[in-house]
């Protein structure tokens, strides 16, 4: 189960990186990325998924997910995003109302965005 959810977690960075643009152990990174070729920005990457899903393991073995605290403007979206982690977690089928709480949470960050508080 460990180098099938590395290999998943890794996948996910993967996919962050590539279609959101989101590279979480990016912020951690000291070297420029501008002077990088293509290959040695697709290298660095793959260093930061292995990175990332390495203690992304850890922190789920542990239990210990530090993910800061809630903004004021989404904080409705940050509770139903955890909850919906926490369906997730049990695996006792919680896939629908998963997907309903982070539906809500889109809803949520959308307004939030437009100032419909």
């Amino acid at each position: 189960m460990t180098e099938f959810s590395l290999r998943r977690f890794q996948e996910a960075y993967m996919n962050m990186a590539e279609k959101v643009k989101y590279r979480p152990r990016a912020f951690f990174e000291e070297n420029s990325e501008i002077d990088l070729s293509e290959e040695e920005l697709h290298q660095l990457i793959l260093k930061e998924a292995h990175e990332y899903a390495v203690r992304f393991l850890q922190e789920e073995d542990e239990r210990t997910f530090d993910i800061g605290c809630s903004n004021g403007a989404t904080n409705r979206a940050f509770v139903y995003i955890i909850e919906a982690a926490r369906v997730l977690c049990c695996g006792l089928g919680g896939e629908e109302p998963a997907i309903k709480l982070l539906k809500m949470a889109i809803r949520d960050i959308e307004s939030a965005k437009i100032g419909k508080l």
